[in-house]
Parts: structure tokens; C-alpha cells; sequence
């Protein structure tokens, strides 16, 4: 969880002052004693706001005016990579940016939903379009997103993949777009709002096989 200035992962626990700030949902806090100076009855102010709450208990809102941007030196890297999400959108029949490395408007590589409600990817104007619909304010999807460059590099779109599946979108990637300073979740260039809850956020630094996300998508 890297939405934050100091984040913590403690074992299956997320320990993270800002984490409120982010509309988490279903997050109780724990502290160790009464008089800690983090309660919300001993913090008029909002000094602290500290939470301690299971992993499988947060998800966040990026809507309305949202942004979650973070760098990208050291996680995210142009030439190959993962990213795997579950997303729940919040409305449908816009078309929303899910994740975003946008640098112009002809160097960029997004993640998305479109106004059909299908999720698509779009790199530097070419854009694919998945078979899926994701099309309901009720339900939660698996999505994930892989790109590698080269001779036959490409970026892949899977919608709860498991074992053996192929993508549902495909574009070629000869050619890494160029790596933004952040990253965004929720936006392309801090517009088209998700308007989405999201849970689970994952970035790996190379192409994840269909079963290794399936692993994913089960646990």
C-alpha cells in the first residue's frame, strides 16, 4: 500500500495514519491503550487518526474529485510489468481510467472502463476494447493489465483470468512508453475519475502468467 507517506504491512494487517483519509471502507482501528493519544475521543484535532485494520478490510473510493498518484522510479517500469486490480464501479455509462502512466498525448498506456461499460487498454492513441461488460454497481471484477516491449512485445488485457486464458485485448508494444513521475490509480492525467471502489491493487515488475493471476483473483 504505497498511498501514503508511511505505510506498514504487518503481517495480513495494514497499519497506516493516512489510510482515512482515502474513504476506506469497513476499516476498524485498534489501538494498544485508552489514553492513546490516536482515539478519536483524545484527538479532537485530528493529530493522529492512526488505524490498524485487517487487510481483507480495506478498499478505497477514487470518485468525484480523487487522485492517487504515486512515483513511479523503483515500482513501476516501462518496459514490463503488471498490473491487477478489483474494481466496483460506482456508476456506469462513462467512460473511467482504472490505472495510468501518461506522459502526452501520444505517450501514455491506460487501463480503463468505457462508456459501453467494457474495460479497455489504450497505449499512445491505439486502443482495444475487452469482451467482458463490466456493467453493474453491485458487483466486484478482476481485471489486470501486462505489457512487455520488443520485437513481439504487447500489452495484454485479462478479466478474471484463470489457468490457460488468453487475453481479451491485445496491442503491440515494440517501443516502452516513456515512465511518467507518477503513476496514477483512478485517473488519466488527474481526469476521467474511476468513479470506483477499488481492493486488492497489486504492481509487479514483470508480465504475470494467466495462472499466477488466477492465483491472484482466488486468494
Amino acid at each position: 500500500w504505497l498511498f501514503a507517506n508511511e505505510p506498514h504491512l504487518v503481517e495480513d494487517f495494514i497499519i497506516d495514519d493516512d489510510i482515512l483519509y482515502m474513504e476506506a471502507e469497513d476499516a476498524p482501528y485498534v489501538m494498544t491503550y485508552p489514553s492513546h493519544p490516536g482515539y478519536p475521543e483524545n484527538d479532537l484535532e485530528d493529530v493522529f487518526v492512526d488505524i490498524i485494520a485487517p487487510r481483507d478490510k480495506i478498499q478505497f473510493n477514487a470518485d468525484g474529485g480523487d487522485t492517487f498518484l504515486h512515483p513511479t522510479s523503483g515500482i513501476v517500469s516501462p518496459a514490463e510489468g503488471t498490473v491487477a486490480l478489483w474494481v466496483k464501479p460506482q456508476v456506469v455509462g462513462i467512460q473511467r481510467a482504472l490505472f495510468s502512466l501518461y506522459t502526452s498525448p501520444t505517450d501514455y498506456m491506460t487501463l480503463g472502463i468505457n462508456a459501453s461499460d467494457q474495460p479497455f487498454i489504450y497505449v499512445n492513441g491505439t486502443v482495444d476494447v475487452g469482451s467482458s461488460t463490466l456493467g453493474t454497481t453491485v458487483a466486484w471484477y478482476y481485471v489486470a493489465m501486462t505489457w512487455e516491449t520488443g520485437a513481439s512485445g504487447e500489452v495484454a488485457l485479462y478479466v478474471n483470468p484463470t489457468v490457460g486464458s488468453s487475453p481479451e485485448a491485445t496491442i503491440s508494444y515494440p517501443v516502452a512508453v516513456t515512465l511518467p513521475t507518477n503513476f496514477e490509480l483512478g485517473t488519466e492525467k488527474l481526469i476521467k475519475q474511476a468513479n470506483s471502489v477499488f481492493d486488492d491493487v497489486f504492481l509487479f515488475p514483470r508480465v504475470m502468467t494467466p495462472a499466477e493471476l488466477d492465483v491472484l483473483n482466488m486468494t
